[in-house]
């Protein structure tokens, strides 16, 4: 093919161009899915106009090995996603705690978690020790005492150990099971690994935090301020 303006934008020129226009799509893509699919997409028409309008095998060859590339990735990173999806157990958990996080974050929480049951009186932290894991209570109560006396009680769907995670600081009260409870248990090291690895994880885990922090302080001053005569 010449190179001409006309030979450009020429319908054949025009498959040429739509390869590189795929190409750049692919490059904004901030979904990896989409992006190994913009890229396989290219690499296809790549290889049509290399092999049928220009007759380049060096071109043919190196547009095959791109789109072979990334046709393996789209299928370890399809195979990944599903890997990440919730079962029955998990989806109840999400629908009831975290509405708002991602499938795929959450499942990554649940993996670095085991579920634990708890028998009354069984410390969750003692204060003024160090704490080396996070936990999260799904069913049951657990109360708090500071310097052996009650000062609340936490409920499904609170957290406990989350500032001694955040400050690594030891327990500022001890947590005690008040009933049955059935907990999600986080090792620091295991989670400060994740949160470190991923961006959106580590975002994923603030929220909650957040969230169970911001909780338990509207309690506290709904407490406080029915307490006040």
């Amino acid at each position: 093919m010449e190179l001409t303006i006309e030979s450009m934008f020429s319908p054949a020129g025009w498959l040429g161009n739509s390869s590189y226009i795929l190409l750049i799509i692919s490059m904004a893509m901030r979904n990896m899915l989409w992006l190994r699919l913009f890229a396989i997409s290219s690499g296809i028409t790549g290889i049509i106009y290399d092999a049928f309008i220009l007759y380049d095998p060096v071109g043919t060859f190196w547009e095959s090995a791109f789109t072979l590339v990334n046709i393996i990735q789209w299928i370890w990173l399809t195979i990944d996603r599903n890997s990440l999806k919730l079962n029955s157990t998990e989806r109840a958990l999400k629908d009831k705690f975290f509405p708002e996080i991602e499938d795929t974050e959450l499942k990554q929480l649940f993996k670095c978690s085991e579920f634990k049951q708890l028998m009354p009186g069984f410390k969750l932290t003692r204060q003024g020790e160090n704490v080396e894991k996070m936990y999260m209570i799904t069913h049951g109560k657990v109360n708090i005492s500071f310097q052996g006396k009650e000062i609340s009680t936490c409920e499904a769907g609170d957290l406990i150990g989350e500032i001694g995670f955040l400050t690594h600081s030891p327990a500022s009260a001890t947590a005690v099971a008040a009933t049955d409870c059935q907990v999600l248990m986080f090792n620091h090291n295991n989670l400060a690994t994740l949160i470190k690895n991923s961006s959106e994880f580590a975002a994923c885990v603030n929220n909650i935090i957040n969230k169970s922090i911001a909780d338990k302080l509207i309690r506290q001053n709904k407490i406080s301020a029915s307490a006040t005569p």
